[in-house]
């Protein structure tokens, strides 16, 4: 009897310690397992390492972004991309206001909680919501770049939920495909690499671009080529002057 008198004492003390934490750091049993459970819960999106573009490669301005291509790419009869030696799509440009086709879509459609649920928690942990007329602020970036473990240590309640969610999703993004910062003049823009496209089952290149004086505004690359090419055109990526 004894004994299991100190168990019980011992449980309960284990427990009123973990309720106390909890009522401390509502946010702190959230972050253990956060981390344990998502490995790039802490990553953030690095730099895109610039690479030497060939000097046969021929320079191209499409929706606003000029590219330099591969001479033996083709202009497609549309002129927005190009196919490759093979007479396959190769590249895709395309740009789209955000705030037109917001219009037609809800954000919060697929996710757990309602918009206002999301605004509060962005309001919470102090990071901009999710706004159209400045695409840059997309989701996917803060999944990516800004959301961190311990920003859900002062989080409780459907705060703390959400957290969760947007850190499986982090996860699940990264799993997904590797992303770098490409630094451009005049806009921000982001490169990235997946071994898989959902399309074709091969692997495939991306480029958005967000222009500055056009805050809505993302254009959109899709590269469908060899790795090494694809760096090259998007090491070559740049805006080109207004009205062009």
């Amino acid at each position: 009897m004894k004994k299991a008198a100190l168990a019980a004492l011992i449980a309960g003390g284990v427990i009123a310690a973990g309720a106390a934490l909890c009522a401390v750091m509502p946010g702190q049993l959230m972050y253990l397992y956060v981390t344990k459970k998502y490995p790039d819960a802490g990553r953030t999106i690095p730099q895109f390492a610039v690479c030497d573009v060939p000097a046969d490669y021929l320079p191209y301005t499409i929706r606003g972004l000029t590219i330099s291509v591969p001479a033996d790419f083709v202009l497609t009869k549309t002129g927005h991309g190009f196919t490759g030696p093979d007479g396959k799509n190769a590249v895709l440009v395309t740009r789209n206001d955000q705030t037109e086709l917001a219009e037609y879509t809800d954000p919060w459609e697929y996710y757990h909680y309602s918009e206002a649920d999301y605004r509060r928690y962005f309001e919470a942990v102090g990071a901009p919501y999710p706004d159209a007329a400045d695409a840059r602020t997309k989701l996917l970036w803060y999944c990516k770049d800004t959301l961190m473990p311990e920003d859900c240590l002062h989080l409780r309640g459907r705060n703390c939920l959400i957290f969760r969610e947007l850190a499986e999703n982090k996860h699940d993004a990264w799993e997904s495909e590797e992303t770098w910062i490409l630094p451009m003049n005049g806009a921000k823009a982001y490169a990235s690499y997946s071994d898989y496209d959902a399309v074709t089952g091969k692997p495939y290149c991306s480029l958005l671009v967000y222009p500055d004086d056009c805050r809505s505004d993302e254009i959109f690359v899709l590269i469908r080529t060899e790795k090494s090419t694809a760096m090259q055109i998007i090491s070559s990526a740049k805006l080109a002057p207004a009205g062009t």
